[in-house]
């Protein structure tokens, strides 16, 4: 049986410190898609990057979402457990009367809705920019979620497995980076 509480206590406190820090979880992930987009537009102003009946920005939106997810959800989970290690709260976690897979659970819970809120968040503002358009919207959730499982996932991994920073962003320069780029988010027939 789970202790629906401890889930609950360090999913609340995960998201209150994303929250807290909304300039770094929030608005970094965003400038990130709108420096993509902007690029993007002004390369499709000048060349032909039509697919069939669309634009290539309109093509790519969903893509550059579900990429910045993926990379806030390995982020999150490894930043969060790194942290931790470092500063010597990983131990109050694991002396308490909870699960390690308790533990997983809620880092990943947290993953999952951080995800859902930063998609929703880019979502709403490229509908200012172009005209997206999903076609359909339960691909699109079923694909994110597996995206932010197998990303938290790997990120909590990577927290586990490495002690400092320069580890964890090597990891991700090396193989995240990578996943992210050849995943298909800029590639079309």
């Amino acid at each position: 049986m789970f202790n629906l509480s401890a889930i609950y206590t360090i999913v609340a406190s995960r998201l209150r410190e994303f929250f807290h820090e909304y300039h770094y979880s929030l608005l970094a992930p965003l400038t990130t898609n709108l420096l993509f987009i902007s690029v993007f537009l002004t390369v499709e102003n000048y060349y032909s990057l039509s697919i069939d009946s669309g634009s290539f920005v309109e093509f790519i939106a969903p893509g550059l979402i579900i990429m910045i997810v993926a990379q806030e959800s390995y982020d999150n989970s490894s930043a969060t457990l790194i942290h931790m290690k470092q500063i010597g709260s990983l131990d109050d976690w694991l002396m308490a009367p909870i699960y390690r897979i308790e533990i997983l659970i809620s880092l990943i819970f947290t993953s999952l809705i951080i995800g859902i809120i930063l998609a929703l968040f880019n979502f709403l503002i490229f509908t200012f920019l172009i005209d997206i358009e999903i076609f359909n919207f339960f691909y699109f959730f079923y694909y994110l979620f597996l995206v932010i499982i197998f990303f938290s996932c790997l990120g909590c991994f990577v927290g586990i497995i490495f002690n400092s920073w320069d580890s964890q962003s090597t990891f991700s320069s090396f193989f995240v980076a990578p996943i992210n780029f050849l995943s298909g988010t800029f590639f079309f027939n």
